[in-house]
């Protein structure tokens, strides 16, 4: 959950607003009561259901599929990375530890891809 209240931070420091759930479970609650979600980031390694059966889920409902999903995890094997992007369909993959700038801007070309 630290690294979730660091992305957190980052985001709203750049005036982005942040809601941060703490399983699959309650992220698929929240969702379901919202229609204002412009991304979604996603660490593999929850409880209960895991980031990769989550993101599955997500795309395979018309309500949550078209929003981007970043997976930001420490899952940095190859395996995870091809799971993560082909077989759970994210949009984009980084490894924590990672830069903030980085972040971010993985963050403004996802949000950018809402747009169009």
């Amino acid at each position: 959950m630290a690294a979730a209240l660091l992305a957190q931070d980052t985001l709203q420091s750049v005036g982005h607003a942040v809601t941060v759930v703490g399983s699959a479970e309650q992220g698929a609650l929240f969702l379901d009561g919202t229609d204002d979600v412009a991304l979604i980031v996603l660490d593999i390694m929850l409880p209960g259901m895991n980031g990769f059966e989550f993101c599955k889920t997500l795309k395979a409902f018309p309500k949550t599929s078209s929003i981007p999903v970043l997976m930001l995890t420490a899952k940095a094997g190859r395996d995870d990375y091809y799971e993560g992007l082909m077989l759970s369909h994210a949009t984009a993959y980084l490894r924590k530890p990672t830069d903030p700038m980085k972040f971010l801007n993985t963050v403004e070309k996802l949000l950018k891809l809402t747009l169009i």
